[in-house]
């Protein structure tokens, strides 16, 4: 009795995870997610259903399972087996959908993770209690035959005390899975977004070439190299720093020749530290644009820029923005979705 509330508890808290999870499944309805989203892509995985069935509603299912067959077991061999093998099933599913996430998926997902530690959880408490149940059982029967009639009583008495003590200890294959499933689903948990890991990647590209910025990937057009002319020629400005993404993506969107002669301005130091030139400007912010006069903050689309520029040999339906696979490098894939 003592490990009984805690297998209905466990499994009470799993039961509430997988609910949530098949409903937002079902209902299309985005996850509350510390991960940017990443949940929610992890659900919609093709991971994450067999057929029209989600693997969620499975898992709640099991969840509801045990709790039938934890508060009904008691004084029954047979639930109580059974029990026992829907546990280390869970486990073992659990297991490979955690291996998925990881090395498949690469995802962070809280509640998956969560789930597949109150799996790690389950069965160690049900390996637990089946061992104590049968160190029990087994003691009892010892207590009845404690006067043996003959020899070979004798000696089956004493094999049932030395079964008695071995079962007394959960066997450590089954408890060896809880952790490594624990484990496991730690990882799950906190795995780095794909929002981190591009920010990781630009930072240790920017860090290979500071002061400077990162060389510009694509080439330009002859109404980029122009407006990049004209806004020179005006006098205009636009103030950057090398380890800003968003500065290195407005000077992608001039393209590697243009960006020569766009009249870019570093504001930043090698240890980040503001240059007088850009002081004397008041810049707060990167990159800022001035254009005859006035101060514009943040990147702009070269369209805008015609605009704000005055410039017209060219109209500003003819500059289009870059396609996003050329800004990867600097903000990472896209979402699968975008990529529909």
């Amino acid at each position: 009795m003592a490990l009984q509330w805690p297998v209905s508890a466990v499994a009470g808290l799993g039961a509430l995870d997988t609910a949530y999870l098949t409903y937002a499944k079902i209902s299309q309805v985005p996850l509350a997610c510390p991960s940017s989203g990443s949940c929610t892509e992890v659900l919609n995985s093709s991971f994450a259903s067999i057929g029209p069935v989600p693997l969620s509603a499975l898992g709640l299912l099991a969840y509801l399972t045990v709790v039938a067959l934890n508060s009904s077991s008691q004084g029954s061999k047979e639930l109580k087996e059974l029990l026992w093998w829907l546990c280390f099933t869970m486990a073992l599913t659990s297991l490979g959908l955690t291996a998925i996430l990881i090395f498949v998926l690469r995802a962070p997902c809280l509640y998956c993770a969560a789930s597949s530690f109150i799996t790690a959880m389950l069965i160690a408490l049900v390996e637990t209690k089946r061992a104590r149940d049968t160190a029990e059982l087994e003691a009892q029967v010892a207590a009845r035959n404690a006067v043996p009639v003959s020899d070979e009583e004798t000696a089956a008495s004493k094999d049932s005390e030395e079964d008695s003590e071995h079962s007394a200890e959960p066997r450590r294959a089954v408890l060896g899975l809880s952790g490594v499933l624990a484990l496991g689903s730690l990882r799950a948990g906190t795995l780095p977004s794909r929002e981190f890991a591009s920010a990781w990647a630009y930072f240790t590209l920017v860090e290979q070439y500071k002061p400077n910025h990162p060389p510009v990937r694509s080439s330009s057009s002859k109404e980029e190299m122009a407006l990049a002319r004209h806004l020179k020629k005006i006098g205009a400005a636009c103030y950057t720093a090398w380890w800003c993404p968003h500065c290195q993506e407005q000077r992608e969107s001039f393209g590697r020749e243009a960006v020569e002669v766009a009249p870019f301005v570093e504001c930043s130091s090698k240890n980040r530290r503001q240059l007088p030139i850009c002081r004397e400007q008041e810049i707060e912010n990167y990159p800022t644009w001035i254009i005859n006069g006035e101060k514009y903050l943040g990147g702009r689309d070269l369209s805008e820029l015609v605009e704000l520029s005055g410039f017209t040999e060219y109209p500003a339906e003819r500059f289009k923005p870059r396609d996003t696979s050329v800004m990867e490098y600097i903000w990472g894939p896209p979402p699968e979705d975008e990529n529909v």
